[in-house]
């Protein structure tokens, strides 16, 4: 009920005159002014915390949009037992998506550090007439980096496992505005001749690869689907916190509520009791791992969250700090490990650790040393990138560890064996 639901807008020192647009056109929200960049924990931190008597607290994050009957879905789970603090959403993708489901023979190539993994080179994707570039296209995590591209290709990436590809629905390659469905055509090769099933949604064909790229229809009329983002949070190995279902299409394999390890803040419906007694985002993390902290911290006193699919958000992912910047992978890779130090049980810190150690000792491998014995100059971003880390992890490590203190290894160990699977 409307008398029962207060709408407000914490605004974190913007400069493009939305406090005035909003106070004009929307005069029911309320709107809380910074006058600083209090960063996402601290911008939440603020608007919960200034609002008067409220028994759940729902966070929506700038870049995202609800779909109708969110709210309602959103409170379904707190009526099914006690212990329940937040109920997490479905959140989509914003775009609808064209993809496939590339499934080939892998070549492992050992090289004098490391072994490589090659499946099907993807250099090429075009929807109808629309060429597609890098910008455009979703790649799943068992695609490598952009690797040997030549001038003449938008992209070349190889697959290293079962892969899915997703390239972003146009205005111009869209059903919903061009009246019918587009072919989706892929410019594939190989290291040797393999045979690889190519699938969509709607078509699926073998194709017969060779050491030449070579362009293949792979769906006379390919229709779009929806891509997730996130089906509720979970506790990956080494301590990494992510996103259910991250880049997978939704076929209806997140369909059913669940427990998961954590939630994501940009779209979360949270209980008073729960916050009254884990307190609210840690305003030192500042962006990002802050929502998997006050999760886990929760988890530390047996709270419980619940993902519930039927609310559905579509978000614009990384829209305010774009996903691979410099801002976006401090504020991820120093959050993680304090993450870790304050929440996180001794064995996977340590395994944190050397493999910190481990990319730094591979970035002077390879961005220096090799570099620099082929006569060529050394690529010094990486390792910039983890002293940076490094020192700010130092700078706020002490207040990490007073907030570890307020928890038992035992404690620790016990969720990090039930969400990993092992004895931590």
């Amino acid at each position: 009920p409307t008398e029962l639901l207060e709408i407000v807008m914490v605004d974190n020192a913007s400069v493009d005159g939305i406090v005035d647009k909003v106070r004009a056109s929307m005069p029911r929200v309320r709107v809380i002014e910074a006058f600083a960049n209090l960063g996402f924990s601290g911008g939440c931190n603020l608007g919960m915390q200034a609002s008067g008597e409220w028994d759940y607290v729902g966070l929506i994050n700038n870049d995202a949009t609800v779909e109708p009957n969110w709210l309602h879905a959103m409170l379904k789970p707190f009526g099914s037992g006690k212990g329940v603090g937040a109920s997490c959403s479905k959140m989509l993708f914003a775009q609808t998506f064209y993809g496939v489901t590339i499934d080939a023979p892998i070549a492992e190539i050992k090289g004098r550090y490391r072994t490589k993994r090659f499946g099907v080179r993807v250099s090429g994707a075009r929807i109808g007439d629309q060429e597609m570039h890098d910008v455009d296209v979703r790649w799943s995590r068992a695609f490598s980096p952009q690797l040997d591209r030549t001038p003449t290709e938008p992209f070349a990436r190889w697959t290293t496992a079962l892969s899915e590809f997703h390239a972003v629905a146009t205005a111009a390659t869209s059903p919903s505005t061009t009246g019918t469905s587009q072919p989706l055509q892929l410019r594939l090769s190989a290291t040797t001749p393999i045979n690889a099933t190519i699938s969509t949604p709607t078509a699926s064909l073998v194709a017969s690869l060779t050491t030449e790229p070579t362009w293949f229809t792979i769906d006379p009329a390919a229709t779009t689907y929806d891509v997730i983002q996130n089906a509720g949070s979970g506790l990956f190995k080494s301590g990494f916190g992510g996103d259910r279902g991250f880049l997978h299409r939704d076929a209806g394999q997140h369909d059913q509520p669940a427990e998961v390890f954590a939630w994501c803040g940009g779209a979360v419906l949270l209980s008073k009791p729960y916050l009254d007694d884990v307190g609210y985002f840690d305003e030192n993390l500042f962006l990002y791992y802050e929502d998997t902290d006050l999760a886990w911290r929760g988890r530390l006193k047996e709270w419980m969250y619940v993902y519930e699919p039927s609310a559905v958000v579509r978000h614009r992912h990384a829209a305010s700090t774009v996903a691979g910047s410099s801002l976006f992978r401090y504020q991820v890779d120093r959050n993680r490990l304090l993450t870790l130090a304050k929440n996180a049980p001794l064995r996977l810190i340590h395994d944190a650790i050397m493999l910190e150690i481990g990319q730094s000792i591979a970035n002077v491998v390879f961005d220096v040393l090799y570099p620099l014995r082929h006569g060529r100059r050394p690529r010094l971003g990486n390792l910039h990138h983890r002293l940076v880390v490094a020192k700010g992890v130092l700078r706020w490590l002490p207040a990490a560890l007073r907030e570890r203190a307020t928890s038992t290894e035992r404690k620790r160990r016990a969720v990090a064996k039930r969400w990993l699977g092992v004895d931590a």
